[in-house]
């Protein structure tokens, strides 16, 4: 278990060659963290910032080339819900791994002409190695993690 203190030692790049997944509480195929991805990604943009939907665009972009490269024999594949998605920068957030950095209102034609905020984030850069990136459910709700995993 990591301590705050520890650095974490392993990126994306090293989950890409050793195809293995950081939690072990994982059900699924997916050879990377996703907390780990956002970390990864943010801090190849930083100092400048995005958006939630695009970065959840690139994430199953690089999910669904990883797969063709290691399995293609997987016919049927789902990268994972934009809501959830989502969750990670609710709990990114209240760890004070990434901030968000502005707010924009886009129209959505297909939510009846409506405008909606489109927000933006950045890593804080001084938190790029904080142990909150492995896992950060497990981070933000330690007691209960440990009660049901």
């Amino acid at each position: 278990m990591s301590s705050k203190g520890e650095k974490i030692s392993i990126s994306l790049k090293e989950q890409y060659a050793t195809g293995r997944r950081v939690s072990p509480f994982w059900r699924t195929w997916f050879p990377f963290s996703t907390s780990l991805w956002i970390r990864d990604y943010l801090i190849s943009i930083y100092p400048n910032d995005d958006y939630i939907w695009n970065m959840w665009k690139k994430y199953s972009n690089d999910l669904y080339e990883y797969r063709l490269k290691t399995r293609p024999e997987l016919e049927f594949f789902k990268p994972g819900t934009y809501q959830n998605f989502c969750n990670y920068f609710y709990w990114l957030r209240r760890i004070g791994l990434i901030e968000m950095t502005r707010t924009e209102p886009v129209e959505r034609e297909w939510l009846t002409g409506k405008f909606v905020d489109r927000h933006y984030y950045r890593i804080v850069i001084e938190n790029k190695d904080h142990p909150g990136w492995i896992n950060p459910r497990k981070y933000l709700y330690r007691e209960s993690w440990e009660k049901h995993h």
